[in-house]
């Protein structure tokens, strides 16, 4: 019903589309949770080559429609479930099956600590709700956030560097090196130019 709404238009432009429509329709059958899919998509991951054409972006050519992904077909890829009653060709559902299982658990996730309190806590609370045990996360891993020059990273401001423009500007070992000296843990860590252009001094 929703998806061929909303056909098109990329993930985080449909999310408030797609809200707006679920509340305007009063159903109680759907709960409007936002951190969703932020929370188990790395599930969708595992099978989502087999759904978009081996397109990342997604696909038109699929030979898998959103319709046919019914409950069923969820639990079934998911939970454990019985085999569906579905025109999924059996090889293709058993696929999925096998993707699934094969990639998870997963091992870690590694975030930033300012996603404790919202989507790390709801990664627990949606694979313990919705998955069995033996597929649950087996560990999370929090750091603290990246500051250039003792200053918060910004693209506005322009106190920004990627990776690729810090190899650039200073030398991969430089940059390595300055990295190093940042700091770590749950401590936000600091990237010092002087740092680093000492470091090329140093080595050079």
């Amino acid at each position: 019903m929703l998806v061929g709404d909303f056909k098109g238009m990329k993930v985080q432009e449909a999310k408030p589309f797609i809200r707006d429509k679920l509340l305007e329709t009063g159903d109680e059958q759907f709960l409007v949770e936002s951190l969703s899919d932020s929370t188990l998509y790395m599930a969708f991951c595992t099978i989502a080559h087999l759904l978009q054409g081996d397109d990342m972006h997604g696909s038109d050519h699929s030979s898998v429609k959103p319709e046919q992904m019914t409950d069923d077909v969820w639990d079934y890829i998911f939970c454990g479930g019985p085999l569906p009653k579905s025109d999924i060709p059996v090889l293709l559902l058993n696929k999925m099956k096998q993707e699934f299982n094969y990639w998870y658990p997963f091992d870690l996730r590694v975030s930033g600590k300012d996603l404790i309190q919202n989507h790390l806590t709801f990664c627990i609370y949606n694979h313990t709700a919705l998955l069995p045990e033996h597929h649950w996360p087996r560990g999370f891993r929090c750091n603290g956030h990246l500051m250039l020059n003792s200053e918060k990273m910004s693209m506005s401001t322009g106190n920004f560097r990627t990776i690729r423009q810090a190899t650039e500007e200073f030398s991969s070992d430089a940059a390595r090196f300055s990295l190093a000296d940042a700091g770590d843990g749950m401590d936000d860590a600091n990237f010092v130019f002087e740092t680093a252009n000492a470091a090329t001094l140093r080595l050079n």
